[in-house]
């Protein structure tokens, strides 16, 4: 039997791994979620699955929690303090090199080398500590991650306008899900920093997705293209209405 832990298993990214490898075949039986608390653990635990409870910033409990863990699929913690981000997944990487494990999968940012906007250097130092450690590993480097935008498309949704620097196609596909007419404006940072907190967002997050994200893409910085998705799964990658969809929740 082969147990495969994920952590990350409350968020968006984390749920979604974890209904992939059940969709793969993989038994519920075989997967261990990882959760702050007990409570958080409770759906997944309902549906079968061997629930642990652990947490980044405690290396000695991860430890525990992990053990008899074969694979592990480690999924970035969601502080935007670099200095805590990498730290914590030091510690992770640690903690699964003591238990030996036989593969570690980690979801990484593409081509960290060359991002301008400092959250791709934790991704990159991690990388370089799980290399140094010489755990079998599978880097997964996404362009951007597309539950990123799901809050300013829940914006967007309320308001009828997205206000940002994505794409027109997007406001197109909002407005098949809601059934509504959404526009689409290219406007200054400081606006749509506004339009975004106006609508509920939280201001740091939304600081943070506008002075990084969207300046990453109006210059095209994740305009990066590769087959390796088509490769893997057979499939083209393409953003739908399904899958905007998910992002609202």
């Amino acid at each position: 039997m082969t147990t495969i832990a994920v952590t990350g298993a409350t968020g968006r990214l984390g749920g979604r791994i974890i209904e992939r490898l059940l969709e793969a075949g993989v038994a519920a039986a075989d997967i261990a979620p990882l959760v702050r608390t007990h409570d958080k653990g409770a759906p997944w635990r309902e549906r079968g699955m061997d629930v642990r409870v652990g947490s980044y910033d405690d290396p000695i409990a991860l430890t525990a929690a992990l053990a008899g863990v074969d694979k592990a699929v480690l999924v970035p913690p969601p502080s935007l303090d670099n200095a805590v981000r990498v730290h914590q997944q030091h510690q992770a990487v640690q903690a699964l090199h003591a238990l030996d494990i036989s593969h570690l999968v980690l979801v990484s940012l593409a081509d960290p080398e060359r991002r301008p906007f400092g959250l791709e250097d934790v991704d990159l130092a991690t990388e370089h500590i799980i290399r140094a450690t010489g755990l079998p590993f599978t880097f997964m480097r996404n362009s951007v991650y597309m539950d990123e935008l799901g809050p300013e498309l829940g914006v967007a949704a309320k308001t009828g306008e997205l206000v940002s620097a994505t794409r027109d196609d997007l406001a197109v596909l909002l407005g098949e899900v809601t059934d509504r007419t959404i526009t689409h404006r290219l406007a200054s940072a400081q606006e749509t920093v506004q339009a975004l907190t106006d609508g509920g967002m939280d201001a740091q997050h939304a600081d943070m997705m506008v002075g990084s994200f969207h300046a990453a893409i109006a210059k095209d910085i994740f305009d990066t293209t590769s087959v390796d998705v088509q490769e893997l799964t057979g499939r083209s990658p393409a953003v739908s209405a399904e899958l905007v969809r998910r992002l609202l929740g």
